[in-house]
């Protein structure tokens, strides 16, 4: 896993909690989420599309939500993030 790679992931991470702060649930999200990404809990399903049913949830549950991410952490392809 190079630099560059780790970075990427990084910055990914760090985009998709933007994303669901600004509610956005447009074309950004496609640029962000893989087609086949699983998550087995995301309303509306896996994907891009179950990104936006958590966007959407979260921020219907939480009218002032905002998420700062506090530490990001990678090693090869997984990355954590704590906001």
């Amino acid at each position: 896993m190079t630099t560059t790679t780790t970075h990427t992931n990084e910055t990914v991470a760090r985009r998709s909690l933007e994303l669901i702060s600004q509610r956005d649930t447009g074309a950004a999200v496609d640029d962000v989420i893989h087609p086949n990404c699983v998550n087995h809990r995301a309303p509306g399903g896996s994907g891009p599309d179950g990104f936006r049913g958590i966007v959407t949830w979260l921020n219907a549950a939480f009218a002032d939500l905002s998420i700062s991410p506090e530490d990001i952490i990678s090693s090869g392809d997984k990355v954590v993030a704590r906001a």
